[in-house]
């Protein structure tokens, strides 16, 4: 996500079907409360989880 990704290549990068992508990016939004994709990485950079 971080990277600008869509769904489908993070599912083609994991072999994982983009299905799968969409829960695990919905639930980054839950547990972040955050609306939107962009939200989401701005709170992981700002907590220290998205390295460099």
């Amino acid at each position: 996500m971080g990277e600008g990704l869509t769904s489908k290549e993070i599912s083609e990068q994991f072999f994982s079907s983009v299905n799968t992508v969409e829960t695990h990016r919905k639930n980054i939004l839950l547990k972040t409360v955050e609306k939107t994709t962009t939200g989401a990485v701005k709170y992981a950079i700002e907590s220290g989880l998205f390295g460099d």
